[in-house]
């Protein structure tokens, strides 16, 4: 399952050094406000019709849904037909695909089904439009014919907001230090800056691998690769959310993905932490509701035990990595924070009505939230 995401992630990387794709290929989808569910979809389509697609809707009694939910999938550039799979591979979502409109939409769960109200694109509710620049490169350890090679595939949403080009800046300078843990480099296009992240990447692979290259060894021992991409988690009414995904396998045993999520007030490019908007009076009850959801998921047959589950502890710190959609918050924990490397990322989603109580009186977001 973990190759096949990366496949998926990695979108069909491509064989020519230093490929680079940039379009107007992410949108985001609404139902209309008298739907019933009120949905929201964020999709990126890349080469190949690899999509990628984020459904953020309310729980439903029909199926074993979580908010949000992100599909992978294809989807046929001729006919419009859209066949999309969920990461833990119980959901699919089929529907039919226009540059304004995806239509009859229906998931399927098993012999389950649900048919949601049609999804149109909207730009009109202080959405942030967004570019998507693809850039990737494979990097041979020695210029023989068969050799290991090192793999950087990075994937990078450009803002467009053309109201308030500072907006654009703030968001583009806080989204590359997310990505890349340093400063945007000045008098650099964001194209020349990716580039020169990659050439990094290369240059270093080469420097830590020449010399100590054996034949002998599996190439595999001598593989690096890394990956870079993101995935909208709220993009409506003055919020915008993103997770950016880094995975890197630089040896070892396995690889290491990692999440980031930021969170911006659209209406001036600020950053919202959201763990301030939290009343911290408030933390341990916040700090219970996510663990019962933790024993409840994991810990069934050890009758809400963590710690017989697997996990380090049955004491869990609150998040720093938290992210916002339309229906609540969503708290991620990474691979070996709380349990160990095969649980992989653990994530505990509370709605909206089980987190409002626990938000700061006259914050950002009680006042966003009580808007939908």
């Amino acid at each position: 399952m973990k190759k096949l995401f990366l496949a998926i992630m990695a979108f069909s990387v491509n064989l020519i050094t230093g490929f680079h794709l940039e379009a107007q290929n992410y949108q985001h989808f609404e139902t209309p406000d008298n739907s019933s569910p009120k949905c929201y979809v964020d999709l990126i389509i890349l080469e190949n019709d690899n999509a990628q697609l984020v459904l953020d809707m309310p729980s439903s009694a029909e199926l074993d849904f979580n908010s949000p939910t992100i599909f992978y999938g294809k989807i046929d550039k001729n006919t419009g037909e859209a066949s999309l799979q969920s990461m833990n591979e119980k959901l699919w979502l089929n529907f039919l695909y226009t540059q304004k409109q995806l239509k009859n939409p229906k998931l399927n769960q098993g012999q389950k089904q649900l048919y949601l109200p049609s999804f149109n694109l909207t730009w009109d509710r202080g959405n942030l439009p967004l570019k998507v620049i693809h850039q990737n490169k494979k990097q041979p350890l020695f210029s023989m014919k068969e050799t290991p090679k090192a793999v950087v595939d990075i994937i990078f949403p450009l803002p467009q907001y053309s109201i308030n080009p500072r907006i654009n800046d703030s968001i583009m300078f806080h989204l590359f230090m997310s990505y890349f843990g340093q400063e945007y480099p000045k008098g650099k296009t964001i194209l020349q800056a990716i580039d020169n992240q990659i050439d990094k990447f290369c240059k270093s692979y080469i420097t830590e691998n020449q010399e100590y290259y054996d034949r002998s060894l599996p190439d595999a021992a001598f593989n690096w690769e890394r990956t870079y991409s993101f995935q909208v988690m709220c993009n409506s009414r003055d919020i915008f959310c993103i997770r950016i995904l880094n995975y890197a396998f630089t040896g070892g045993a396995h690889g290491m993905e990692v999440s980031k999520y930021q969170t911006f007030n659209l209406k001036n490019g600020s950053v919202i932490h959201l763990a301030e908007q939290l009343d911290l009076e408030k933390q341990d009850l916040i700090i219970d509701l996510i663990t019962k959801n933790l024993a409840k998921t994991y810990a069934e047959e050890t009758r809400g035990n963590l710690l017989e589950a697997g996990f380090f502890s049955d004491h869990i710190e609150l998040s720093n990595e938290i992210y916002i959609t339309t229906n609540g918050l969503g708290f991620v924990y990474q691979p070996y924070e709380i349990a160990p490397y095969s649980f992989g990322s653990i994530e505990v989603f509370l709605e909206k009505e089980k987190i409002l109580p626990f938000l700061k009186q006259n914050s950002f977001l009680i006042n966003w939230f009580n808007k939908h």
